[in-house]
């Protein structure tokens, strides 16, 4: 397709399943470009209406993005069956803002700003879990699921005076790491037909963040 005033965008996905012997398998997967524009003017009016100055502003992404997500189911047994799931997502943000601050008469221009921002979201996982049937009207599930995921992004501003010249540069730095484990224990009673599932499940997470920002050439604390 194709986002008016922007570019391209779309997506492709593909899925496979199939079986040999005892192993079950499903491959599926899909890339995916997404586009977004946005625009914003707020004016101010003093309360006689007279105008006040203002600012106009407007906003474009890109959005690349890849995800894998397939799936494999083992027979182990005649009654245990072994389940993985693994999955993979990757995202690249491309994001530019533009920014004019106006005069009280909302047209002259006091100082623009442009804004150019790159972040990066990455998600690593595996979902795991043995289920054995204990008989034909039971059955116990152990799972666990595993999560690392980082989100990076950079941000490079600089802004400028109505004549032109550099009123102000900033680079500013966010990377963000995050881990979750979640296991899990289910339990399946059947009773006249109905399925009844209990059991625990717990969660840990853990999230780390570094922030960093250079204004002017000169680091800050």
């Amino acid at each position: 397709g194709y986002l008016e005033d922007n570019g391209a965008l779309g997506d492709a996905t593909m899925l496979q399943a199939g079986s040999a012997g005892r192993v079950r398998y499903v491959l599926s997967g899909g890339v995916q470009r997404q586009r977004r524009n946005e625009s914003k003017d707020i004016l101010d009016f003093e309360g006689d209406g007279t105008p006040d100055g203002g600012e106009r502003g407007t906003n474009e992404r890109k959005f690349n993005q890849l995800n894998l997500v397939p799936s494999v189911e083992i027979d182990l047994g005649e009654r245990d069956v072994l389940r993985i799931e693994p999955s993979y997502l990757y995202t690249k943000e491309f994001r530019d803002d533009r920014s004019i601050e106006l005069l009280a008469d909302q047209q002259t221009v006091r100082r623009r700003e442009i804004e150019d921002r790159e972040r990066v979201r990455e998600n690593l996982g595996l979902s795991t879990s043995w289920r054995r049937e204990l008989s034909d009207r039971s059955g116990v599930e152990l799972g666990l699921d595993v999560q690392k995921a980082r989100e990076d992004t950079e941000r490079d501003a600089t802004r400028y005076r109505a004549d032109g010249t550099v009123d102000r540069s900033r680079q500013r730095t966010e990377d963000i790491d995050l881990l979750r484990l979640g296991p899990s224990l289910k339990f399946t009673n059947r009773v006249d037909g109905h399925d009844l599932t209990w059991g625990v499940d717990g969660s840990y997470a853990t999230r780390e963040e570094d922030n960093g920002e250079v204004t002017n050439g000169v680091a800050q604390a």
